[in-house]
């Protein structure tokens, strides 16, 4: 399980890092959440939040510099 939010928290800080806002990445966290509830069920809410977690902390270093 340690694996998948590490994937996931990378996956939205790189999405993250090359979006200027999130009109773009937030659709796309949506479908990737979609895909992987036909992976693991319930564990896509869980995968949302680590996309959304890992664009937050981009955006954030990104405004510091």
């Amino acid at each position: 399980m340690l694996f998948y939010i590490i994937v996931f928290l990378t996956i939205g800080f790189v999405i993250g890092l090359f979006t200027k806002s999130g009109e773009v990445a937030y659709p796309v966290y949506g479908l990737i959440a979609i895909v992987w509830f036909f992976v693991w069920g319930p564990y896509a809410v869980l995968a949302f939040i680590e996309l959304v977690l890992g664009d937050y902390l981009a955006r954030r270093i990104k405004s510091i510099f």
